[in-house]
């Protein structure tokens, strides 16, 4: 099927898969070869279909869109290959998590939603491969809502802002300090009995 997705504002059609599961590497799509973007809505999904198997059917890919999965981690090597993206959206999901080397393949990326995840840590050094952002939309998560969008002028904070927002919001474990880790324990132990 077909979906319109509204980026960069203006209207594109975008491949849809509804299927309830995806398994291993390779996804079944015929004849898509000219669509620039892959949405994936609703599916229950351990991992990012490999950009290896998606370039065989759209070569012409520039947009992901995974939306209302299970995923609920994100690695490097998950988007090893996408190197030719210029819009990530991984919203709906269950990310906890956005590691310091995330886009070390996806330079290119311009546009990045991480829209209403469950987001509570987000290593500081995230932002640095990406010269050419124009949007990152960290909206709606545990630990953080915040919008920089140079695009529509409707995000919330400057690119510095967004930068301070993560350094001091979602300290990663492994750099808070002794006194950071005992509220952070503190914090997930309330939650843990609810």
């Amino acid at each position: 099927g077909k979906l319109s997705l509204r980026s960069r504002n203006k209207e594109i059609d975008c491949t849809i898969s509804r299927r309830k599961t995806i398994y291993g590497k390779h996804i079944s799509l015929s004849s898509v070869s000219t669509n620039t973007a892959l949405c994936l809505e609703n599916c229950f999904m351990f991992t990012i279909p490999s950009a290896e198997s998606i370039k065989k059917f759209m070569p012409n890919l520039t947009v992901l869109y995974i939306d209302s999965s299970n995923l609920s981690k994100i690695t490097a090597d998950d988007l090893k290959g996408f190197d030719f993206l210029q819009d990530l959206y991984i919203i709906n999901c269950d990310i906890e998590y956005l590691p310091g080397d995330l886009f070390k393949h996806t330079r290119n990326l311009e546009i990045v939603s991480f829209h209403r995840n469950k987001i509570e840590y987000i290593d500081e050094e995230i932002l640095n491969p990406l010269q050419n952002l124009k949007v990152f939309n960290l909206s709606n998560n545990v630990n953080i809502n915040v919008w920089y969008d140079t695009l529509s002028n409707q995000g919330n904070v400057t690119l510095e802002q967004l930068k301070n927002e993560i350094k001091t919001k979602c300290i990663t474990p492994r750099r808070a300090s002794y006194e950071q880790k005992k509220e952070i324990a503190t914090f997930k132990n309330k939650f843990a009995r609810l």
